[in-house]
């Protein structure tokens, strides 16, 4: 298998038209109900800003990922109810790649796909642990492969496209999405409780940084350096007694009023001021 293609399918192609037994359908449904568990575990493992780094060149990005496999999973779930409940019923496939590409999936936080993915796996799961072994006998027609699909079989194909995706998040996680050769982006960055919020969140890693970044609260302190002290404004009042008797007794100085202080401008304590100041 070609390197493109061991990045395309990092645990090999899903083979169809087998036949599985009970044991290994209860085996793929363990495997269906720990797929919301393990995507957040292997998101963990992301470095700050891999969210938006696409496992091989010319895939989808983590973030692409994770909401495909809501919308994935969301027809699945409908697939194997519309089996049940219809006698071998038409399913209609979608544009899975075009789906990818709409704004919410490509830009969305990956916590909206999270919190789908989680109460929508558990009532799937519930649904398919209840099915007999009549009932696991149905199946829907699939226009693509133009036969029947059985419900086990489906059940195959999902616990499988849930290996297969959380791989190739592994892939991006270890810095080997894609090779020198091929303009491997720089993937050496420092992991930190910063790149988990951003990672659950679906934030920029920047926005990130700047919420956690601690802020500055409440009055300046009063004990400041000397420069600090005299850069502060002074607050203005009456002048002190001591400068008001020394002034009186000068006699050889003409009196003459007070000038009243302008605007926001402060004096020097123990000056007199001749003339008011202008306001800048």
């Amino acid at each position: 298998m070609k390197s493109q293609d061991k990045r395309r399918y990092p645990i090999g192609r899903f083979e169809y038209g087998n036949s599985y037994s009970i044991q290994e359908t209860r085996k793929n449904i363990k495997a269906i109900a720990r797929l919301p568990k393990d995507l957040k575990k292997v998101l963990k493992k992301l470095k700050s800003g891999q969210l938006d780094f696409p496992y091989r060149n010319g895939g989808w990005t983590v973030r692409q990922v994770v909401h495909h496999l809501a919308d994935s999973h969301m027809n699945a779930y409908i697939r194997m109810k519309l089996a049940v409940t219809e006698q071998a019923p038409i399913i209609k496939p979608y544009e899975e790649a075009l789906w990818a590409e709409t704004d919410e999936a490509k830009f969305g936080p990956v916590k909206m796909s999270l919190n789908i993915l989680t109460p929508l796996h558990h009532r799937w799961v519930m649904f398919l642990e209840s099915l007999s072994e009549e009932a696991l006998e149905r199946g829907y027609f699939h226009p693509e492969l133009q036969r029947i699909v059985s419900i086990p079989e489906a059940i195959a194909q999902y616990a499988w496209h849930c290996k297969h995706h959380l791989a190739h998040i592994m892939l991006v996680a270890k810095g080997k999405a894609l090779n020198e050769d091929e303009g491997a982006p720089d993937v050496d960055i420092a992991v930190g409780a910063v790149g988990a919020q951003a990672l659950d969140t679906g934030e920029s890693a920047a926005a990130a940084t700047s919420e956690a970044a601690p802020k500055r609260r409440g009055r300046k302190p009063k004990a400041e350096s000397a420069e600090g002290a005299d850069s502060a404004p002074k607050r203005r009042g009456r002048k002190p007694k001591a400068v008001a008797a020394t002034a009186a007794a000068d006699a050889s100085a003409p009196e003459t009023p007070r000038p009243q202080a302008e605007g926001g401008v402060g004096r020097r304590r123990g000056q007199r001021t001749k003339a008011p100041r202008s306001q800048a």
